[in-house]
C-alpha cells in the first residue's frame, strides 16, 4: 500500500517536471522565435534605411549634374524607379547660397536632409585678378607676387620703383595675361535682388534674442529679429535659420558667436578678435576690425550706396564671398589691411587698397597704393594675388550673367 502510494507520487512528480520543462522549452522556443523575427524586422529596417539613405545621396548627384532642375517656389518630386523611393525637393534661398531640403520615403520609412548649395567653382582658366582698363599701366614693386590668369589694361603690366623699393622678382605674371575691358564685368541681377530682398523682409521689432538660439533650417519659419537703431550683438550664440535686420549700424562684438545665420544692417561693424560664419548685408558700409576670423562660407556684401565703403583690418583671415557694388566706382572703396588674407572671391566697382593678400579671385575697378608721402594709381607693393592657394575644396556663386548653373554642395546642415 505505501509502495504503490510512493510510486504514485513519484510519478506525479515526474509529470510535473516533464510538463514543466516541457513549458520551458516552449516558452524558449517561442522566445528564439521572436527575438529571430524581432531581429530580422530590424535587420530589415536597418536595410531599407541604409537604402533609403543611398537613395538620397542618389537624388543629391542629380541635382549636381542638372539632370533634375531645381525649380524654386514650389515643392518637387523626384520618382526613383528602380528602388521605389519617392524624394521630395523643396529649395529655399538663404543668402546668396541656397538650402535645398530633401525628404525622403521609402517601404514606409522616412528621412530628411539638407544641404547648403553655391553653384561655382572656381577653375584654373577663370580670373585670377581683373583690373578695369582705365587707360593706365598695372605696377607692381617690392615681393608681389600675380599667379594664375589675370585680365590687364592694354598697356599691360610693368615693374615700378617707389620710395627706394624696386620689384624683387623677374618674371611678372606666373601665368597667362588676357586684356580687360574698359569695365569689370557686372554683377548678376540675381544677386542684387537677393540684396535687396532681405532689406523688405518684414520683421517683428525685437530687442530680447536670447542668449542661445539655434533655429534648424528645416523649419520653415525663420526667425526675424528687427532693430530700427543701432544694436549690439554681445556674448550670445546665434545659429541657423535666423536672420538680424537692422536699419542703422549693428556692431557685433569678438564675445557674440555667429555661425550660419544672416545679418543685415544698413552699416555693420565687426569687433576686433571676433570669430564666427555668417553672412552679412549692408547698403552702406562694413567696417571689419583687426584680427577678425571669417570661416567659409561667409559672405560680406554692399550693394545700392554711392559712397559703400568695406574697410578689413590687420591680420583678419577671411574665407567666402566679398562684394563691394556703389554707384560711383570713384566712390566706393575697398580697405585690406597688412597681413590679411582673403580667401575666395573678391569683387569691388571702385578703388581698391590692398595691403593683404587675396587666395582666389580679385576683380577691381582700379588700385590705388597710398603711402607717408604720396599716393600711386593702379599700384601694387609686397601683394600676393594666387588662384593656386585657393582650397579646391571652395565652392562660391557664379557673380556674372550668361553662365550655366548648378548646384554645387558647401555642406551638410541641419
Amino acid at each position: 500500500m505505501n509502495r504503490c502510494l510512493l510510486f504514485k507520487k513519484v510519478e506525479a512528480g515526474v509529470l510535473s517536471y516533464v510538463i514543466g520543462l516541457s513549458l520551458v522549452i516552449t516558452m524558449l522556443i517561442l522566445l528564439m522565435f521572436s527575438i529571430h523575427r524581432y531581429t530580422y524586422k530590424e535587420i530589415n529596417i536597418l536595410q531599407h534605411r541604409s537604402q533609403l539613405t543611398d537613395d538620397m545621396q542618389a537624388a543629391i548627384l542629380l541635382l549636381e549634374k542638372g539632370v533634375y532642375p531645381i525649380k524654386y517656389d514650389e515643392v518637387s518630386e523626384l520618382q526613383l524607379g528602380h528602388s521605389g523611393a519617392t524624394i521630395e525637393i523643396i529649395p529655399q534661398q538663404w543668402g546668396l547660397f541656397d538650402i535645398i531640403h530633401l525628404y525622403g520615403k521609402r517601404s514606409g520609412l522616412t528621412d530628411t536632409l539638407s544641404i547648403l548649395t553655391g553653384d561655382y567653382f572656381p577653375s584654373k582658366d577663370s580670373a585670377c585678378l581683373y583690373v578695369a582698363d582705365h587707360n593706365n599701366y598695372l605696377s607692381i614693386t617690392g615681393d608681389t607676387h600675380l599667379e594664375g590668369t589675370c585680365y590687364l589694361p592694354a598697356y599691360g603690366i610693368t615693374k615700378a620703383y617707389v620710395e627706394g623699393i624696386s620689384y624683387s622678382g623677374d618674371t611678372l605674371v606666373f601665368g597667362s595675361i588676357q586684356t580687360s575691358e574698359r569695365n569689370i564685368p557686372k554683377l548678376q541681377n540675381e544677386l542684387l535682388k537677393r540684396h535687396e530682398k532681405l532689406f523688405s523682409t518684414s520683421a517683428i521689432s525685437s530687442n530680447t534674442i536670447p542668449d542661445s538660439l539655434f533655429v534648424p533650417y528645416v523649419n520653415k519659419e525663420t526667425a526675424l529679429f528687427y532693430y530700427p537703431t543701432n544694436a549690439h550683438l554681445s556674448a550670445k550664440y546665434i545659429g541657423g535659420n535666423v536672420i538680424i535686420i537692422c536699419d542703422s549700424t549693428l556692431t557685433i562684438l569678438s564675445d557674440a558667436h555667429l555661425d550660419g545665420c544672416i545679418v543685415a544692417a544698413h552699416s555693420i561693424v565687426i569687433e576686433k578678435g571676433f570669430t564666427g560664419r555668417f553672412q552679412g548685408f549692408s547698403r552702406q558700409s562694413i567696417d571689419v576690425e583687426d584680427g577678425t576670423k571669417l570661416l567659409f562660407p561667409s559672405v560680406l556684401f554692399i550693394n545700392g550706396s554711392d559712397n559703400a565703403n568695406m574697410r578689413i583690418g590687420l591680420e583678419c583671415f577671411l574665407c567666402g564671398i566679398f562684394i563691394v557694388n556703389g554707384k560711383n566706382y570713384q566712390t566706393t572703396h575697398l580697405q585690406v589691411g597688412l597681413d590679411t588674407i582673403l580667401e575666395g572671391i573678391v569683387y569691388n566697382s571702385g578703388t581698391t587698397e590692398l595691403k593683404g593678400d587675396v587666395w582666389g579671385e580679385l576683380y577691381t575697378e582700379r588700385f590705388l597704393f597710398r603711402s607717408q608721402f604720396n599716393q600711386y594709381d593702379d599700384f601694387l607693393l609686397n601683394v600676393e594675388i594666387s588662384k593656386p592657394k585657393l582650397s579646391e575644396h571652395f565652392v562660391g556663386i557664379n557673380l556674372f550673367n550668361g553662365c550655366t548653373t548648378k548646384p554645387m554642395i558647401l555642406c551638410h546642415i541641419n
